[in-house]
């Protein structure tokens, strides 16, 4: 199978969710991955996996893209601890995008937790272990 079928979710997926949050009042919404070995912008990453970024900008009126694994428009990377402690590491230095938003969707996380967590909550993402104290 082609790699976007097999690795991300559906774009149609991400599409919807994209339009809903913009219809429930979403000031911004920012789509972000940290593609594999690249620091290209993600909009170029997509359409190298066949899919059409302008079909994320129409479905709703701010969206943004931004590719993890560099800073791009931030300035300096942002450290986010663990909450209530850690056996490894007491934080992570992530992409500035990650400390910027109200509220954190990952498409990939259990249905019983869909579709929204605040950023404040414990919450596993590849490959990290939580957000903001």
């Amino acid at each position: 199978m082609p790699p976007e079928i097999t690795h991300w979710v559906h774009p149609q997926v991400i599409g919807a969710t994209v339009h809903l949050l913009d219809k429930v009042g979403a000031q911004r919404i920012r789509l972000l991955e940290s593609p594999w070995c690249t620091a290209e912008p993600l909009e170029e990453f997509m359409l190298q996996a066949n899919w059409e970024p302008r079909d994320f900008l129409s479905a709703a009126a701010k969206v943004e893209f931004e590719n993890t694994n560099y800073l791009r428009k931030g300035k300096k990377y942002s450290r986010l601890c663990v909450p209530g402690g850690s056996l490894m590491f007491k934080g992570y230095d992530l992409n500035h995008s990650y400390e910027d938003c109200d509220v954190f969707a990952d498409s990939r996380i259990s249905e019983s937790l869909w579709p929204f967590l605040p950023v404040r909550r414990v919450h596993t993402c590849r490959p990290l272990a939580c957000m903001r104290p």
